[in-house]
C-alpha cells in the first residue's frame, strides 16, 4: 500500500454493496448506498 494513500478509503470500499440506514430518536431516516464506480478524471 502506498504512503500516500488514505487508509479511510479502504473502509469505505469495503462497503461496496452495502445499505446502511439509520433512524434518530429525533425521527430522521438516513440512508447511505454505496457503490463502487470507476475512477473519473477529476
Amino acid at each position: 500500500m502506498s504512503e500516500d494513500r488514505d487508509p479511510s478509503l479502504d473502509m469505505l470500499l469495503n462497503l461496496d454493496g452495502q445499505a446502511l440506514v439509520v433512524v434518530s430518536e429525533g425521527g430522521y431516516l438516513v440512508k447511505l448506498v454505496v457503490t463502487h464506480v470507476p475512477v473519473s478524471a477529476e
